[in-house]
């Protein structure tokens, strides 16, 4: 390998095969496959990119039952060690523990220990440990050699390359993270803060922008984290690389060919989501009005019925479900049985979100209540409408058909089962 003089982020990319692109039309930057390998593609299922997270943190509702360090899942939280000081991380091996020493929490135990019984949320404990992190890098500039091919470790020079679109937040976000830095500065001294107060607001910015929802095997929220490499990637509703993980680690994976000289995407928001739906969310937090190809096609695979829907119990139903999130409050499997019976007497239940919506929300009660021929069933319906609007390697699918083939064996038909299974295995795999 030799030392390169091209500025750190194409490097870090070069060393992918991958180059970066700053004047993409309506997009600013972009990353795109290199145009060096003529003839050469990626093929579905490769690694397009590996990269370890700046910082990241385990999510509050996971705090109690995985590691801290590794994100791993405990199968009995009691066996989790918890720090004897401040009580709050748990570890599930000595390494684990030792390592996060090292890398943030010596400070941060004790910072923790100073605001106890409060505990930061995760957005002022990324926060805090990026600054911890930053206290530590060499002050000798890390040597980037070109042509290998290894899991990108960022710097803070990273962090300070994404954009922040500072100018584009709403008053009220802007003061509430005025409010978030006053939390910040609390924990982490002086002495380890930005030398003004807008540079630490400003990277508060680019954290509600740029950070990732890190994410099990089966696309459950785990934990939060800035991987700033692959924040550089664009969205795309109908994207040629999905985001995985590998513990802490973010994987950019290929779900369709690549060719060289074409834009690597990911999604930032749910798949399965309308247009209205997705627009709404990508202009509320990234600030854009997507244009791909799946947004301009007017065959668009998803139904945004809600409008359509006249049946005041069915409206009455979806409002709940949709406020349940907040209230903790259940809507009956009654309800929702009512409710499926009148969308499918109304809505075209292949590409309908509502009927999505309810027949998964009905998957899991079902599953919860351990009744398998009514939750077999609903997994069907999911399944259907997964089918008709994902692409054909969408991982969520391989789940979906995964569910099934488990739900059919609980039930003991064998032959639908090992086929579902079979058919989760080509995509997963």
């Amino acid at each position: 390998p030799i030392e390169s003089k091209l500025p750190r982020p194409d490097v870090l990319l070069s060393s992918w095969g991958l180059e970066l692109r700053r004047e993409v039309a309506a997009k600013g930057r972009g990353v795109f496959a290199a145009s060096a390998a003529k003839g050469s593609h990626i093929k579905p299922g490769e690694a397009v990119l590996v990269s370890k997270p700046y910082v990241y943190c385990v999510s509050s509702t996971e705090a109690q039952s995985r590691c801290h360090h590794c994100l791993t899942a405990a199968a009995d939280p009691a066996s989790l060690s918890r720090c004897s000081k401040c009580k709050f991380c748990l570890y599930c091996s000595v390494d684990c523990q030792r390592n996060a020493w090292n890398m943030w929490h010596q400070q941060e135990c004790a910072a923790l220990q100073s605001v106890a019984p409060a505990r930061p949320t995760e957005t002022v404990l990324l926060m805090a440990r990026l600054f911890w992190r930053r206290a530590k890098e060499s002050v000798a500039k890390p040597r980037l050699d070109i042509g290998k091919q290894k899991v990108i470790e960022s710097t803070y020079s990273d962090v300070e390359f994404l954009v922040s679109n500072r100018n584009k937040f709403k008053s009220e976000k802007v003061e509430q993270f005025g409010q978030m830095a006053l939390l910040v500065a609390r924990l982490v001294g002086p002495s380890s803060l930005p030398a003004s107060a807008s540079e630490l607001v400003e990277l508060f910015f680019k954290f509600s922008c740029n950070n990732y929802n890190i994410s099990d095997a089966e696309f459950r929220p785990i934990g939060v984290g800035l991987y700033p490499t692959a924040a550089l990637i664009n969205h795309s509703c109908h994207p040629n690389c999905i985001a995985l993980f590998r513990g802490t680690e973010s994987v950019i994976r290929a779900i369709e060919p690549i060719e060289e000289g074409q834009e690597i995407t990911t999604t930032y928001v749910e798949y399965t989501l309308p247009k209205r739906l997705r627009q709404a969310e990508l202009l509320d937090n990234f600030f854009f009005n997507c244009d791909c190809i799946r947004c301009i096609d007017i065959r668009e695979a998803v139904t945004d019925d809600l409008e359509l829907v006249k049946n005041e119990e069915l409206l009455k139903t979806l409002k709940s479900m949709h406020e349940s999130a907040k209230t903790k409050a259940q809507v009956s499997i009654d309800d929702l049985e009512r409710a499926a019976k009148s969308a499918e007497s109304s809505l075209d239940i292949l590409h309908s979100y509502t009927y999505y919506e309810i027949m998964m929300e009905l998957q899991q009660r079902y599953i919860d209540s351990q009744r398998w021929e009514g939750a077999s069933k609903s997994a069907v319906a999911v399944l259907r409408f997964l089918e008709n609007v994902c692409q054909q390697l969408w991982p969520i699918l391989g789940l979906q058909y995964f569910m099934v083939g488990k739900l059919y064996w609980f039930r003991e038909q064998t032959d639908l089962a090992i086929n579902s299974l079979n058919l989760a295995f080509q995509i997963l795999s």
